[in-house]
């Protein structure tokens, strides 16, 4: 990276002029990384899920950065997730032509999914409450633990009224 900002990394300037300027220095391969998401146990290659962060890895297969990376705390603590998080980051701003930073991707269905997170009750048992205060300072509590580890993105409860009780997914 220059010591000069583009026009793209310049917070002043409005927004479709920076997307436009990003876009048009952007490489196909450099397009194509930004749609990809990883990292979900069980995908190959992929970072190990506990242990320190190998940033080698994303350096050998995925030069040209990656658009999100999910469950990097599945099976570390805060500490080392935040740790993990900021690795992660250093590689996007850092060691790719562009510096786009990479969202960390968490899974929040009742509670952030990760070691020593708070869990709540599953989406049917905070709706039985009916008290949306609750369900608020719930998912309010999940956000912060998820800042404090480096998440951006949080898979959470959507709404999907189950008509069906034969339908499995309804937790």
């Amino acid at each position: 990276m220059t010591d000069q900002p583009h026009p793209y990394q310049d917070p002043a300037l409005p927004i479709a002029d920076r997307v436009t300027d990003l876009l048009a220095r952007m490489t196909l391969d450099e397009k194509l990384a930004q749609m990809t998401i990883f990292g979900f146990p069980g995908e190959q290659p992929r970072l190990e899920v506990e242990g320190p962060l190998d940033v080698d890895l994303l350096r050998q297969n995925w030069p040209h950065g990656v658009g999100g990376i999910g469950r990097v705390g599945l099976y570390r603590g805060s500490r080392e997730t935040a740790v993990a998080a900021n690795a992660i980051q250093h590689y996007a701003r850092h060691e790719t032509r562009l510096g786009i930073p990479i969202l960390i991707i968490d899974e929040a269905l009742h509670g952030l999914m990760g070691w020593h997170a708070t869990s709540f009750p599953q989406a049917i048992g905070l709706a039985a409450t009916w008290d949306p205060a609750l369900v608020e300072q719930a998912f309010t509590a999940a956000a912060a633990e998820m800042r404090a580890r480096g998440s951006h993105w949080a898979l959470t409860p959507v709404l999907d009224l189950a008509r069906d009780p034969r339908w499995g997914r309804t937790e």
